[in-house]
């Protein structure tokens, strides 16, 4: 009887050990299911604040672009010799580190040439060819414009009496003429950036409902680009096209009194054009960038290295156009993976997007970017093992590490 009663009570005590035990399972099995609920959340909110700071990279700054304009129109001026007061100081020392060589080299490849083409004198038969260019209007207009912006920024101009009108006035010098050329070139910069301002606003469409079709204004309008465009002159603004007469008439007084002018010219077209195409690269990446964009672009790129530079004395170590565009790709690549801390994300991220991949394989080859990849997952695999490592042995885990190193596959 005892021990009946004794297996009763001890099946009893097994049953409330089991039971309780049972209970703390089902607890465990609810905190882990909580806990398992939870990571994904937190996962989520993860994911979405990397995403978030991956699309911040890809808005480039307007006051990042406004500085490197500014930079680099000041870079123009030191290699044009253009003393003109501007708002901001001199950039040498802020200037961008990706192209400080370029503009170093640019500089020192014009500095002696424009030293000596600004000191030669107009002949006679010149000072005749300036006397029929002053006929036309846009010259005029013009002529009074720069006279005021040398005076405004203390250049000395000097006057003379004209031997075909025996009137005194302002002598035509090379100075003045380099000078009439640098305020013509930045009168057409302001008519293209006006119209890209128009364009953003709706207002060409307002203009194409009334059947009235203007060309695009190019950045580009060196001599033989211009002979290109007048020959549309018809789509054109009609102050643009002005401007173009009056550059390309400029163009040839001082390219015909100085033949070193003309190559001083070209080595400082070639350098500002590399470091226009730098700037490309960099903002290859901000969003509403097409793929479209990216192929006009490399192909722009390769057509330009293709083309035969006579005349120019270009150092051998300079970049070609498509080197110029990678370096402005990899120093957006290496900004944007800062602001991401330098983790893997960045890195992940651009490669998940297909377009960014697709784009990169034009710009960079199959082989280094699918290198790239590779050394991506090997990371991610690297990431893992150690996390699992960490949770095991109850250590800590270093999730800090930089991942910048990945940027060298592309070199």
């Amino acid at each position: 009887m005892i021990s009946t009663i004794m297996f009763i009570v001890g099946i009893f005590i097994v049953g409330c050990i089991i039971y309780s035990l049972w209970e703390m399972l089902a607890d465990a099995n609810e905190q882990f299911e909580r806990k398992k609920r939870e990571g994904k959340i937190y996962k989520k909110i993860l994911t979405k604040l990397e995403e978030s700071l991956f699309e911040e990279t890809r808005k480039i700054p307007r006051e990042w672009i406004n500085k490197w304009d500014q930079e680099i129109k000041q870079w123009e001026d030191n290699v044009l010799k253009i003393k003109c007061s501007r708002e901001f100081v001199s950039a040498s020392e802020q200037r961008h580190p990706m192209i400080k060589d370029i503009c170093a080299q640019g500089y020192a490849d014009t500095f002696f040439l424009y030293e000596r083409v600004l000191k030669a004198e107009l002949t006679a038969e010149h000072i005749e060819r300036f006397n029929e260019l002053m006929r036309r209007p846009i010259f005029k207009k013009t002529y009074r414009k720069v006279v005021r912006l040398m005076k405004r920024n203390g250049i000395i101009v000097e006057k003379f009496i004209d031997p075909f009108t025996k009137k005194k006035r302002h002598k035509p010098t090379m100075l003045l003429l380099h000078w009439w050329l640098y305020m013509v070139d930045d009168m057409i910069m302001a008519l293209y950036e006006q119209q890209q301002k128009d364009k953003a606003s709706g207002r060409y469409k307002e203009l194409a409902a009334m059947e009235i079709y203007w060309s695009d204004i190019s950045k580009n309008t060196e001599y033989d680009e211009i002979l290109k465009i007048l020959k549309f002159w018809y789509h054109l603004l009609p102050d643009y096209e002005a401007l173009l007469y009056c550059k390309i008439g400029l163009l040839e007084l001082l390219y015909d009194v100085s033949s070193d002018y003309k190559r001083a010219r070209g080595i400082f077209i070639y350098y500002k054009r590399l470091i226009e195409t730098v700037k490309e690269g960099y903002v290859f990446f901000n969003k509403g960038c097409t793929i479209s964009t990216v192929v006009t672009a490399i192909n722009e790129c390769k057509k330009r290295d293709k083309e035969k530079k006579e005349g120019l004395r270009i150092a051998k170590e300079t970049p070609t156009f498509e080197e110029a565009y990678k370096l402005g790709v990899k120093e957006w690549m290496k900004g944007a993976n800062k602001i991401c801390d330098n983790r893997l994300f960045f890195w992940e991220m651009l490669m998940r997007i297909d377009l960014s991949r697709e784009d990169l394989k034009l710009i960079f080859g199959d082989e280094k970017v699918e290198a790239l990849e590779k050394a991506i997952k090997k990371e991610q695999e690297q990431f893992k093992t150690e996390m699992q490592e960490a949770i095991l042995g109850n250590q800590e885990f270093h999730y800090n590490k930089s991942y910048a190193h990945l940027i060298e596959y592309l070199q």
